[in-house]
């Protein structure tokens, strides 16, 4: 259908800037996790075919994991990436954070700040 259509399949996501409240290196690397989560947990499988490796190491049995078939029907299927940008959020580091939900296993602390809407298609 859709060579006939000449249609295009793609998803759009909603997401976060992600920018360390301060230069230390704990909110640096707390940052990267919360844009691991906010955004490579869905952008990952559809370009690499898997979820990303610091997700999977940090969430472990709690994340379903692809088969070597899904993992293939999943790599490159989208013919485009939207992204929603709306929020910067500001990322402190949460060392008393205890891993259980999505936003624990994050191991952060956020504030954010609203933005202008703008749309980017890869």
């Amino acid at each position: 259908m859709q060579v006939k259509q000449k249609g295009v399949i793609g998803i759009n996501l909603f997401s976060f800037a992600c920018t360390p409240m301060t230069n230390s290196t704990a909110d640096i690397e707390a940052a990267r996790r919360a844009t691991t989560f906010y955004t490579d947990w869905v952008m990952n499988p559809m370009v690499f075919g898997d979820y990303p490796e610091t997700m999977k190491n940090i969430v472990g049995l709690r994340l379903p994991s692809f088969t070597q078939h899904e993992s293939q029907l999943l790599k490159g299927s989208s013919d485009f990436i939207g992204m929603n940008h709306y929020f910067t959020l500001y990322i402190e580091d949460d060392p008393q954070s205890t891993p259980g939900d999505f936003i624990s296993d994050m191991g952060v602390k956020s504030s954010g700040l609203l933005h202008c809407y703008f749309k980017v298609h890869i």
